[in-house]
C-alpha cells in the first residue's frame, strides 16, 4: 500500500465500525418497537 500508515487505518477502521453500528441500530429500531407493540 502506499503512504500507509497504522494510524490512518485505524482511524478508517473505526469510521467503519461506528457507521455499521449505526446502521444496525437504525435497521433494529423500529424491529423493537414493533416487537414491543405487539407485546
Amino acid at each position: 500500500m502506499l503512504g500507509y500508515s497504522p494510524e490512518r487505518n485505524d482511524r478508517y477502521l473505526l469510521h467503519a465500525a461506528a457507521s455499521l453500528l449505526f446502521s444496525a441500530c437504525a435497521s433494529v429500531r423500529p424491529a423493537l418497537r414493533a416487537a414491543a407493540g405487539q407485546a
